[in-house]
Formats: structure tokens, C-alpha cells, sequence
């Protein structure tokens, strides 16, 4: 593959083919590192089969919001998340409602998986009612990655009857 949004297998076995071919599948994982249209060529050759060039065509999104994810008080809970850029990416970590905690920020590296932490200490108010907020992740506008970017996930702290 001649882009690097696209991946698959560098070697894939296929059966014999009949005399009217042989359909096979290849897996191909589009994983954008910016948002808009990605284009690349999928090469595949044999030396009985002859080669075959096949046009690769992926469109990348903002994120969409997740959650909510619910939280007891005095607890916490890991939220996945992945530096999806090709560099080392500075992230912040922003929680509008006090009763729920996070760090502050957090450099990633390229492509890698975390698990972010966030903690309810409980309702500020001490009433039973649960506590809405949402985390929002963002990182500045850098070299190749367009405009600043930022992941929402909703949080519901609550608060369990005794």
C-alpha cells in the first residue's frame, strides 16, 4: 500500500484459482492520522496471477462524543483512549465539573494506546442526585495535523443509596 492511513498483511496466501478465477479477500485497516480524504493504491502481484492495483478511498471524521461513563463516588474509572498522529502528541485533559478529577496533561507517543483515569469524589451538594460532566481532550494545532482537535466523553458520577 502506497499511503500510510492504509495497512494489511504484507504477504497473503491464496488458494489455486479455476478456470474462471478465484475471488479473494483481503483485510485492509484504515487508520486516519488526520481528518479528511485519504487515497492510496493497494499492489498486489503473483508470479502465476499476474498483478493487480486497487484504488483506496477513506474519508477520517471529527470524533464523535462517547459516554456517558458512570462513575461511583470515591471511585474512578479508565477511559481508552489512542494518539492516533504520527509524532509524539501533547494532550490536555479538561473537566468541567469539580467533583470529578483528572490530570492535566499528557504527552503521548505516535499511535499508542492509554487508559486515561477519572475520579468522583461524590456530589459536592451531598444529595443522592447524580453529577454530569464531560472530559474533553485536546491537543494544539501541529505541523501536518490541521486545525486543533478535541475528543468529548461524557461522565455521570453517582452516588449509591446506602
Amino acid at each position: 500500500i502506497d499511503g500510510s492511513d492504509f495497512h494489511t498483511d504484507k504477504m497473503i496466501n491464496a488458494a489455486p484459482g479455476s478456470q474462471g478465477g478465484t475471488e479473494v479477500s483481503v483485510d485492509i485497516i484504515y487508520e486516519p492520522y488526520q481528518l479528511g480524504e485519504s487515497r492510496a493504491t493497494l499492489s498486489l502481484s503473483s508470479p502465476i496471477g499476474g498483478e493487480y492495483s486497487i484504488p483506496l478511498f477513506g474519508v477520517s471524521v471529527p470524533p464523535k462524543p462517547q459516554g456517558p461513563f458512570q462513575i461511583k463516588a470515591g471511585s474512578s474509572t479508565a477511559i481508552p483512549f489512542k494518539n492516533v498522529f504520527l509524532q509524539h502528541t501533547a494532550f490536555t485533559y479538561n473537566v468541567e465539573n469539580p467533583a470529578f478529577t483528572i490530570k492535566a496533561a499528557e504527552t503521548i507517543r505516535s499511535k499508542k494506546n492509554i487508559f486515561i483515569t477519572v475520579c468522583f469524589e461524590g456530589n459536592p451538594t451531598g444529595s443522592k442526585m447524580p453529577v454530569t460532566s464531560k472530559l474533553v481532550i485536546s491537543c494544539a494545532r501541529a505541523s501536518g495535523m490541521g486545525a486543533g482537535i478535541s475528543w468529548v466523553y461524557y461522565l455521570k458520577g453517582i452516588t449509591p443509596e446506602k
